[in-house]
């Protein structure tokens, strides 16, 4: 049965956070500032889903891919000039099913995806080696 979960957004630009990745993002829109806040008072989860077009500044559903990532956010740093450094660590993979553009920030409806872990002894072989 698939549950639908709120969670603020953050849209990317020009890069793809997958489950797993630990990363630094730096985000200085004042919309994806405000979504950031909004995880920290929350559950510290967040939606990273890329832009198909990074030169749009403010994007809507339709500028934003299917399927995203939700992350834990980590850390957050205040930088000069009110930006702000993010240390996400990715949880799951996410689709979209809704959209909608608050006051302050962009918050999505989404439906979780739990991968598969292959345990086998092959696969346990195959990362080992790589």
């Amino acid at each position: 049965m698939e549950q639908a979960i709120k969670m603020p957004l953050l849209p990317l630009r020009g890069m793809v956070v997958f489950p797993y990745m630990i990363i630094h993002l730096d985000a200085g829109r004042e919309r994806s500032v405000a979504a950031l806040e909004r995880a920290m008072t929350e559950n510290r989860r967040i939606l990273l889903c890329a832009q198909r077009d990074p030169d749009v500044n403010e994007p809507k559903r339709d500028d934003l891919y299917d399927v995203g990532t939700v992350a834990e956010v980590r850390q957050l740093l205040k930088m000069p000039g009110g930006a702000f450094r993010v240390l996400v660590e990715g949880i799951c993979r996410a689709e979209l099913r809704d959209f909608a553009a608050l006051e302050n920030y962009d918050q999505v409806t989404v439906v979780l995806h739990k991968d598969e872990i292959d345990g086998s002894m092959e696969m346990e072989a195959l990362t080992r080696s790589s």
